[in-house]
């Protein structure tokens, strides 16, 4: 699992205030001494390795650091990777302090209450590992497949991680919607504000902005109706003009079955709908072949859509 800098720089605090646990404590200085025998990274020049290291000496506790004498090789290592934007692998006990978990739902949705309040809806077809418990200096979940809908609780103290192949969301406190396929990923902001990462790029998200990952093409910043990604686990749900792009969006978050274009010039075309609690894929179909002037077939969990003969 991956710790990033801010979570890293939290624990060394907490660490240097003697506050960290016996595993925390353990962890910290096995990681020293294995800068010791592998050698610092040369992230930064010689130079300003040394300043950084002499300004993080002189914030060390006079007793912490005749207690805990670290390595001048260890600690200008440190200073390198705490002043770079980089991603430190860490093992996974460090952000998940019990056993792991794991929620996989099939056809239908589910939803997850986690340990420090939050609500977790999950799409079909998706797998979430969360912590029984999470620790005291960060909150981090891992979407391995799938879409996912998070009303973070809010806590200063302990930011809130999504990890979703390699990309990682970060809040404080707020609502958002994460989404895995194939080739792409992608965090839409019902509110608040999030930061998205990925090892080369960062992205600063608000309400009705979603960031769009691709390997090919990185990080992009997009304007969306946040509604389509916040509103799908609801029961009910009235739509008084939807193009069909747009309701695609909310059929594979609702029931994990997209649309497939014949002609992609249909996208654009506008419906009236409304998708009521208990109705499953099959009937929202039927009621959209019945309503408007195009043909939708489910096959393979994909629904196709033309024109009507």
């Amino acid at each position: 699992m991956i710790l990033n800098r801010e979570e890293f720089l939290a624990l060394l605090e907490k660490y240097q205030l003697g506050k960290t646990s016996d595993g925390e404590t353990k962890r910290i200085e096995q990681f020293f001494d294995q800068l010791q025998q592998n050698g610092p990274t040369p992230l930064l020049s010689n130079k300003k390795q040394k300043q950084l290291f002499g300004g993080i000496e002189k914030k060390l506790p006079e007793l912490q650091r005749k207690k805990q004498r670290r390595s001048h090789i260890a600690l200008m290592a440190m200073a390198s990777i705490a002043a770079c934007l980089c991603l430190l692998f860490w093992p996974s006990s460090t952000t998940f302090n019990s056993e792991n978990l794991s929620i996989k739902t099939s056809m239908t949705q589910d939803s997850l209450k986690l340990s420090d309040g939050s609500t977790v809806y999950l799409s079909p077809y998706t797998t979430l590992i969360y912590p029984q418990q999470f620790g005291d200096n960060s909150r981090t979940v891992e979407l391995k497949k799938g879409s996912a809908f998070f009303k973070v609780a809010h806590d200063e103290d302990r930011p809130f991680s999504v990890i979703s192949d390699g990309i990682t969301t970060r809040v404080l406190g707020t609502t958002f919607n994460v989404s895995k396929q194939d080739s792409s990923i992608n965090i839409t902001v019902a509110s608040g504000k999030v930061m998205v990462s990925s090892k080369q790029q960062s992205l600063s998200l608000i309400a009705n902005e979603q960031a769009l990952f691709t390997k090919e093409i990185g990080l992009n910043k997009q304007r969306v109706n946040a509604q389509l990604y916040s509103n799908w686990m609801n029961q009910n749900m009235d739509y008084g003009s939807i193009t069909l792009s747009e309701l695609s969006t909310v059929m594979k978050l609702r029931f994990g079955t997209p649309f497939q274009f014949q002609d992609t010039s249909l996208k654009s075309s506008k419906v009236r709908v409304s998708i009521l609690k208990g109705e499953n894929v099959e009937q929202v179909i039927s009621k959209l072949n019945y309503i408007t002037k195009y043909n939708l077939k489910i096959n393979s969990n994909v629904i196709k859509v033309s024109k009507s003969n």
